[in-house]
């Protein structure tokens, strides 16, 4: 089971990390560390690990099928790279751990947002190229919500330090994968599975805390950066079974949120954002996405012509 729940630890250490993925720092890892000017940075944030599960940052991204020597493919270390090849791809981690519920009943995201902004901004210098290197996250479920925060923080900050005025100021897209902007089934779903009530706690105030993050990350995107910013959506449409549940995540309506990009794949949650193939519906609407954004800064390489878009 992928993103948001997983059942066993994973270790994160140099040694243990698959190929082609470097630790930059606790929180962020690169999947392409290109050491030259990158045209885009691309930034994936995994959904909500209930249980201590330290592999997400990559796990959430395989895709269905093996290569040649049965190996797990991790499909923007793999495909991304090869077909963007002047891209810097990140990926973000985190816990849920620091996830608190705070004395007025409501999610304290403020430490995840907080320290995962700081290390991006920081550490690993994402969106301090120039203003020609646009900014694309790419968030699969509860990971949506996290980046919402992230660039709620970003803002607070932003008139005080010119690195996050830069982040801000770079970012052009969020691609969603199943995010439930408008609420879900994950807390009915985490309470079918043992040693889960502090966790559902937390997803049914997350639930009840939606209206507020919506509004704050809308406002600062009407604001302060109208017109800059594009959105995406893919939508499960299959019912995820595990440990007696069995129903839909989350509907199309909260994937959705009035996003006009917006797709469906016959999928679960978990495999919405695990295609097949590169043929795949949920990566080749992803690889749209992204050329649209680069042919509208008008930086993006990719290497391979635009009429063989659809022959892959």
């Amino acid at each position: 089971m992928g993103s948001w729940w997983s059942s066993a630890g994973g270790n994160t250490s140099k040694s243990t990390l698959p190929f082609g993925i470097t630790k930059i720092s606790n929180s962020v890892y690169s999947f392409n560390l290109n050491s030259r000017r990158p045209e885009m940075e691309i930034v994936f944030i995994h959904g909500l690990p209930i249980s201590d599960n330290k592999e997400e940052f990559w796990k959430t991204w395989t895709a269905e099928e093996k290569d040649g020597d049965g190996n797990e493919v991790i499909w923007p270390v793999k495909w991304l790279r090869e077909e963007f090849p002047r891209t810097r791809i990140w990926s973000l981690r985190y816990d849920s751990s620091t996830l608190k519920i705070n004395p007025a009943g409501k999610i304290d995201g403020f430490t995840v947002g907080e320290n995962l902004v700081q290390e991006m901004v920081n550490i690993a210098k994402v969106g301090q190229q120039s203003n020609q290197c646009p900014i694309v996250f790419v968030c699969h479920s509860l990971g949506g919500l996290v980046v919402k925060e992230m660039v709620i923080q970003a803002q607070k900050k932003c008139g005080r330090n010119k690195k996050y005025a830069n982040l801000l100021q770079n970012i052009r897209g969020f691609h969603f994968y199943a995010t439930p902007h408008d609420g879900s089934k994950l807390a009915d779903l985490a309470s079918h599975l043992p040693d889960m009530e502090e966790m559902v706690k937390k997803l049914k105030v997350i639930n009840d805390d939606l209206g507020r993050l919506n509004g704050e990350f809308e406002r600062i995107g009407k604001e302060q950066y109208d017109n800059k910013w594009q959105f995406a959506v893919i939508a499960e449409t299959m019912k995820t079974e595990s440990h007696g549940f069995n129903a839909k995540v989350v509907e199309k309506a909260s994937a959705q949120h009035g996003y006009n990009r917006f797709s469906a794949v016959k999928a679960d949650h978990f495999g919405v954002c695990k295609p097949e193939n590169r043929t795949s519906k949920s990566y080749k609407t992803f690889r749209e996405f992204i050329l649209d954004i680069g042919m509208e800064a008008q930086t993006l390489t990719w290497v391979n012509p635009p009429e063989n878009r659809l022959k892959q």
